[in-house]
């Protein structure tokens, strides 16, 4: 068999396990993909540890079953409770394959880094903000039955990732489109604006200490997560494309008036999700710089 024909074998055998997968993910809190997940690491691992000149399979199939592991995660992420302990096995999961280090191949008196064109496997979890961001994309323009819930429960699967800065931040990009969607914009795709305030308030419980800390900071997000490159905010800025790709003071501050805005809507729910939102924001900013939102904005030091 060629490399070739290997390779399209492999990969058919992975399509196949996914739908095993989907099935297994309908056991919801109970489903056990996050061991499935440490079994296939710890296999692919074993096939460079195990073989002179590391595993004999071309690199597409090693992408491939990477493609897969991710896969897992946000399928499964998405099938558990927002707030389930289970949410913290899959990161525990993601940041034990992290820690494998990186994987390396020994060839003659060399030992090279097994690296993608997204990096090394697996200290750069190559692969894993991609797939993790195009799953996000599909969720959140999806209509099946108990969209809301699953896109709910990805987003916190993914702000647990984002609270402990995994790959250069890029999951807090996750958090941005989901405030956009809630706080700035014109409401608009599948989504209630209470379904929507229920992913920003998960989203403020496991990142929001993150998204603050961003923020001193001034971080620009170098990709988008609404399918996008610019999206189209609502808010006044004088360079709309430059402005909804950074994290600033004031834009907190403008979230935090829309709460209270929110705080007023006539539907008790909103307003108590509104309420709910806004005391996390707060009480973020207490904790990280001793005062509430509209005196750390007032004392942010002007840019040159």
């Amino acid at each position: 068999m060629d490399s070739n024909q290997h390779t399209a074998g492999a990969i058919r055998v992975l399509e196949l396990g996914r739908q095993m997968f989907m099935n297994e993910a309908t056991r919801g809190d109970d489903n056990t993909l996050w061991d499935t997940m440490g079994a296939c690491i710890r296999g692919l691992t074993r096939r460079f540890a195990s073989r002179s000149g590391g595993d004999d399979r071309p690199m597409e199939a090693t992408v491939a079953e990477l493609h897969n592991i991710w896969f897992m995660f946000t399928l499964a992420a998405s099938n558990i409770d927002a707030d389930h302990p289970a949410q913290d096995r899959l990161t525990r999961t993601i940041l034990w394959a992290r820690e494998t280090g990186v994987l390396t191949a020994t060839k003659g008196a060399a030992t090279e880094a097994i690296t993608t064109s997204d990096g090394r496997i697996w200290v750069d979890l190559p692969f894993l903000v991609d797939d993790v961001r195009t799953a996000w994309e599909k969720a959140m323009i999806s209509t099946e039955d108990g969209a809301a819930a699953k896109a709910r429960n990805l987003a916190a699967g993914i702000a647990r990732l984002a609270g402990l800065g995994l790959r250069n931040d890029a999951f807090t990009a996750c958090g941005l489109d989901i405030i956009e969607r809630s706080l700035e914009k014109e409401p608009s795709g599948p989504f209630t604006p209470l379904q929507l305030l229920a992913m920003v308030e998960v989203w403020l419980r496991y990142a929001g200490d993150k998204l603050f800390t961003l923020t001193s900071e001034h971080h620009t997000f170098g990709t988008r997560w609404d399918g996008t490159e610019t999206g189209a905010s609502v808010t006044e800025a004088e360079d709309d494309d430059a402005r909804i790709n950074v994290l600033t003071r004031a834009r907190v501050l403008t979230w935090d008036r829309r709460l209270l805005e929110l705080k007023s809507n006539d539907d008790a729910d909103v307003s108590a999700a509104a309420e709910r939102c806004r005391h996390m924001m707060q009480w973020c900013c207490l904790c990280l710089y001793g005062k509430g939102i509209e005196p750390w904005v007032e004392d942010e030091i002007p840019e040159p």
